[in-house]
């Protein structure tokens, strides 16, 4: 009975897992993307999945991330980088980044997360 309980708890799990969507959008190279600052690429990115209502907007009791004087601390701590690119925990799941966003988002890290 327990093997038949964890072979069905497994293979839901599998197949959930594996039943995601997978976005096919091509790897960005971090040399030909135009504006790679957080007023030209990313803070779109950011204002859009992010600091919305519910969210990381001006009413969040856990920080706003609407400008980039308010996402530079997560920035410098590494949170960000954590929680958005390795983890990819952020934003949740109704909101969650593209495959290409994501990788903007990284080359904007790897490049000092430029403002301007």
């Amino acid at each position: 009975m327990y093997r038949l309980i964890a072979l069905t708890v497994f293979s839901l799990l599998f197949l959930t897992i594996h039943s995601c969507k997978v976005d096919n959008v091509p790897p960005v190279n971090c040399d030909n993307v135009s504006d790679l600052t957080y007023n030209g690429a990313i803070g779109p990115i950011i204002k859009s999945s992010c600091a919305i209502s519910g969210c990381h907007n001006s009413k969040a009791s856990h920080g706003s991330l609407e400008t980039y004087s308010q996402i530079s601390p997560y920035l410098k701590d590494g949170t960000i980088q954590y929680y958005v690119v390795d983890l990819r925990y952020m934003p949740p799941s109704s909101h969650k980044l593209s495959s290409n966003d994501l990788q903007l988002i990284q080359c904007w890290l790897e490049a000092g997360y430029p403002e301007n």
